[in-house]
């Protein structure tokens, strides 16, 4: 009978240790992807899944200073060619509707981007109140941590 119940608990510990290496869950600070995902909202981040156009993602900053994390949408992936003409994302000379934006974009323009091979463009969904791609630019893969799964 102790074994047993050493055995399941070691095995429940297991698990745990397996969930927290592919699933991460942390809070979501500012306000740079309202209306998507609000201040202090919590969200699951999947850490195996491949991240793709659209996907809401958690990435490390590379700044010193500021937030160590980041939550940002992929706009583009690597050789698409983004910028913002009329206040408005085009990609690869095409308009993009955003039907998530909180609010129309008050800078008109943003000259041609082309992401790089093992990178991707991210923006918040807040775009007036976000730092992201615009100023940081583009995002090496390696620093995603993950594709967000809850929370929207």
């Amino acid at each position: 009978m102790k074994k047993k119940w050493v055995f399941e608990l070691g095995m429940a510990i297991a698990a745990g240790y397996a969930v927290s290496r592919v699933v991460r869950i942390a809070m979501a600070t500012g306000h740079s992807m309202e209306p998507t995902i609000k201040h202090g909202q919590f969200v699951i981040v999947d850490r195996l899944a491949k991240p793709k156009k659209g996907d809401l993602i958690a990435f490390k900053s590379r700044q010193k200073k500021g937030p160590k994390h980041f939550l940002k949408r992929i706009v583009a992936l690597e050789g698409d060619v983004v910028r913002i003409n009329l206040g408005r994302l085009n990609l690869n000379g095409f308009f993009v509707e955003e039907p998530y934006l909180k609010e129309p974009m008050r800078k008109r323009r943003m000259e041609a981007v082309t992401v790089p091979k093992g990178h991707v463009f991210a923006l918040g969904d807040n775009r007036n109140n976000s730092l992201d791609s615009r100023a940081l630019g583009t995002i090496p893969l390696k620093d995603v941590i993950g594709v967000v799964k809850y929370g929207r």
